[in-house]
């Protein structure tokens, strides 16, 4: 999603029009809309403010995690009519590496990716059952670190 990401060089076979924000978002909406997802996860934003209100007019509330000295993020949004937020949290991948790690460790895991998760309720419940576990849905969105190289990258970040 990231405008920043979307480089000719990273995808050559596309033309270059269609990789433009101006194209791509409208676009975006419109699979957005034809979905009519109650949730919806998305990796790569930019920008968190346009697609807050982007989603906002379309009847999502949002939650947002910044990755680390980046630009972009992951963010969840809930159809507004359908669920409610209990709680979030952000998993910082590059907090969870042992400050006691060998320098070489730390420089190869440290990739400055987050997890969100969010915990959402039917607003309608009764609160008896509204404090149950069982009437929650959590949801958890995250955005590896990419490249055949760092296989061992990404299977730390989902342990």
């Amino acid at each position: 999603l990231a405008p920043n990401y979307a480089m000719a060089k990273s995808f050559p076979d596309v033309d270059p029009a269609w990789l433009s924000s101006k194209t791509r978002k409208p676009r975006l909406r419109q699979v957005l809309e034809a979905l009519a997802a109650d949730v919806v996860c998305l990796q790569e934003v930019q920008h968190p403010d346009e697609w807050q209100a982007l989603l906002g007019e379309m009847g999502y509330e949002f939650a947002f995690a910044a990755r680390p000295s980046r630009q972009d993020g992951c963010a969840i949004a809930w159809r507004r009519d359908r669920l409610r937020i209990v709680d979030q949290f952000v998993v910082d991948f590059d907090g969870a590496i042992p400050a006691s790690a060998q320098h070489s460790v730390q420089s190869r895991f440290a990739r400055r990716n987050v997890a969100l998760v969010v915990e959402l309720v039917l607003p309608s419940l009764p609160a008896d059952l509204e404090s149950s576990k069982a009437s929650r849905l959590v949801v958890a969105t995250t955005h590896l670190y990419w490249g055949k190289e760092h296989e061992d990258v990404r299977a730390w970040q989902l342990q």
